[in-house]
């Protein structure tokens, strides 16, 4: 194939936006309505209770920050959030899917861009799965969905590059919580622990829970508001070290009363 005129692209649809337009639609963007598309089965899980009540203490304490502290190139035209939907969002986060585009091939910079419809277009494609869901599934679904109903005219490829299970720690055992829960008011000054989900491409924690299936886990992290994470502006609180250290020496003192205890 070969780049046509740009006054033709009323006929030969554009691989650019062909591809973003059926990532975002088979994958759950947002859309006009604010309602949530869905992915395909094989990539939905049941939400845990005890998630949907975390997910419940998090937006008490943090409610529209939620959605103000991140940086939106127009955070005015953002909707109307009441806890409801501060709650579905902060689920949407992590027990459901997502797909994001990271890498692009086939398109020219702006300053050396003709007024031609580009003949192909290469994306790369970075998708997070709830935990507990199977990569390879949810790749021959989401291939199928790309590949059999494509725009008239065009053709869809799909290379399957990797793929990870997603991981979630089990419920809390009594003995944790407890410690957690002083350590939540004695260094945040919050009145309960609250736990939330992140996305992540790396397994190890769900490697080492293959090899512990009983055991708890305490992942923790230090980042605090305006962070950043992986950003090239990122920052640390130093505040929150020190925060973070002596949560960790609650847990693990409790870990020692609970092990001595016979419990």
């Amino acid at each position: 194939t070969q780049a046509v005129h740009s006054g033709s692209s009323g006929i030969a649809p554009c691989p650019v936006m062909s591809a973003m337009a059926l990532a975002t639609f088979h994958f759950g963007a947002l859309i006009e309505d604010g309602q949530r598309l869905q992915g395909p089965a094989s990539a939905m899980t049941a939400i845990p209770g005890w998630a949907k009540r975390d997910a419940t203490r998090v937006v008490k304490v943090l409610g529209d920050e939620l959605l103000t502290g991140l940086p939106w190139a127009n955070p005015a035209t953002l909707p109307p959030s009441d806890r409801h939907a501060l709650r579905r969002a902060l689920l949407a986060n992590t027990w459901e899917p997502a797909l994001v585009v990271t890498g692009a091939d086939g398109m020219p910079s702006i300053k050396t861009a003709g007024n031609v419809v580009l003949p192909n277009a290469e994306f790369l494609l970075s998708g997070r799965l709830p935990p507990g869901v199977e990569p390879e599934p949810v790749f021959d679904d989401v291939q199928r969905m790309l590949v059999d109903k494509p725009l008239p005219g065009t053709k869809v490829d799909v290379t399957f590059v990797r793929g990870a299970k997603g991981w979630s720690a089990l419920p809390r055992a009594p003995w944790l919580d407890k410690a957690l829960e002083r350590a939540a008011k004695s260094y945040f000054d919050v009145p309960n622990v609250m736990a939330v989900g992140e996305g992540g491409s790396i397994p190890f924690i769900g490697a080492l829970a293959e090899i512990l299936p009983t055991a708890q886990f305490l992942v923790t992290g230090v980042p605090g508001p305006g962070s950043n994470a992986h950003g090239p502006n990122e920052s640390l609180n130093p505040r929150y070290p020190h925060k973070v250290n002596g949560l960790v020496v609650e847990a693990l003192a409790a870990h020692g009363q609970h092990r001595l205890a016979g419990d």
